[in-house]
């Protein structure tokens, strides 16, 4: 934020811990009121409430020339009752883009062209590898052995880019869970990977 720090200031907080991450109490919040300040505090409004707080416009009626305005102001709006559906009836926009947002009045629209990748990663036949290759891996990671399918990826042994005749291969495709997926790319990168790779990531 402009003005916030001047050049070459440092943050009083830099380097500290939060209170919350050090299992500290921060030393504001770990004072108690004493029996005299919890008294004042009790004086102090008993002054100004003598009666008690209370909302100050409470049971008081409407005026009618508020009640036009109001009532004006609605005229020719939806109303805010409760909505018409039954319990379990789906809508039928449910899923539907509204038309004023969606094609090429959507600020993200690219002009109906979806890269090649992402057709081919969101078709069936790369579902149906995807489900081959979990079954193959016994739904476990071949790197640690973790099993939580939410947290399991099929990779390909020969990239995905540089093999498209091997992208539907089962003998292509390798079980791991997201951590180890992702070290294995940053060991070997995203290009040229081959099994020799898996074999000696599997191994150490």
């Amino acid at each position: 934020m402009n003005g916030q720090f001047t050049k070459g200031q440092i943050p009083w907080n830099k380097g500290k811990k939060r209170p919350e991450m050090s299992g500290e109490l921060h030393p504001f919040y770990s004072k108690k009121h004493t029996e005299k300040s919890k008294q004042k505090i009790r004086d102090t409004k008993k002054k100004n409430y003598p009666n008690g707080r209370k909302v100050w416009n409470k049971n008081m009626p409407m005026p009618e020339a508020t009640k036009k305005k109001v009532s004006d102001s609605k005229k020719g709006k939806p109303s805010n009752s409760p909505t018409k559906f039954k319990k379990g009836q789906i809508s039928l926009r449910k899923g539907k883009l509204s038309p004023e947002t969606s094609g090429n009045k959507n600020g993200n629209w690219k002009g109906g062209v979806m890269p090649l990748h992402a057709k081919i990663r969101g078709s069936i036949e790369y579902h149906l590898w995807e489900e081959s290759v979990f079954s193959k891996g016994n739904f476990k990671c071949q790197k640690c052995g973790h099993n939580q399918i939410s947290k399991l990826v099929a990779h390909h042994i020969l990239n995905f880019a540089q093999w498209p005749e091997l992208r539907f291969a089962i003998d292509n495709g390798i079980l791991l869970c997201f951590v180890c997926h992702n070290l294995f790319h940053k060991i070997y990168g995203k290009k040229n990977n081959n099994q020799e790779q898996i074999d000696k990531f599997i191994a150490s």
